[in-house]
């Protein structure tokens, strides 16, 4: 990935291959679950980025994924290059559903074309 590359911070998370009403998919295998505030459920990836630039870069081309799905997740940017991801289907009362699943498939085929 040249300058640009992205460090895993959950190469071997367990996927769990529960999800809303029997779906039985499962998110790639560098997103973990997690549980989150007030009973809720995340779908959870975890990377740094080369730069500043880069993990802004990333946020906005996650971003145009998320507003064409039409499925929001949570963005957090810490210490300039420490990027996590979270989904969690609001709609659903913050669970992990089959939207955040295909999401998450979409947000990994993105970081796998900047290698």
């Amino acid at each position: 990935m040249n300058d640009q590359q992205v460090t895993d911070h959950q190469n071997t998370a367990a996927n769990s291959t529960a999800d809303t009403a029997a779906t039985g998919s499962t998110a790639p295998q560098t997103w973990h679950r997690q549980a989150g505030p007030n009973d809720s459920q995340l779908l959870v990836r975890e990377l740094t980025c080369a730069n500043f630039m880069q993990a802004i870069e990333l946020i906005n081309q996650v971003a145009q994924l998320a507003e064409a799905a039409d499925h929001h997740p949570d963005l957090h940017l810490t210490s300039y290059k420490q990027l996590r991801i979270e989904l969690s289907s609001h709609h659903a009362g913050h669970i992990v559903t089959e939207r955040d699943h295909r999401l998450a498939v979409q947000i990994e085929a993105l970081l796998d074309r900047r290698e």
